[in-house]
């Protein structure tokens, strides 16, 4: 699975946990920015199976720099994208 660009992930098997906020931070992002970056990241992995779909209702949302690599990034990915982690006692 692919993991997305600007988060952080764990491993065995690989979860997709936050947005890293604290580097994006450190490299001049502004906080206006980060919180668009998280909304689409959420957006993306909490929004079910039709990921083109979700990429076209992004791109109508939201048309920043950042929000356009995320879209282009999941429109590309061919192994599909590293999930959140499953709730406490859930199994994968």
């Amino acid at each position: 699975e692919d993991v997305l660009p600007f988060t952080l992930v764990k491993y065995s098997p690989t979860r997709t946990t936050r947005v890293n906020s604290t580097g994006l931070s450190r490299r001049g992002f502004s906080a206006a920015q980060i919180a668009t970056i998280d909304h689409a990241v959420s957006r993306i992995l909490d929004g079910g199976g039709d990921l083109e779909r979700l990429v076209v209702a992004l791109l109508a949302e939201e048309s920043s720099e950042h929000v356009m690599q995320l879209a282009r990034f999941v429109a590309e990915s061919r192994r599909g994208i590293a999930p959140r982690p499953l709730p406490a006692g859930g199994r994968s």
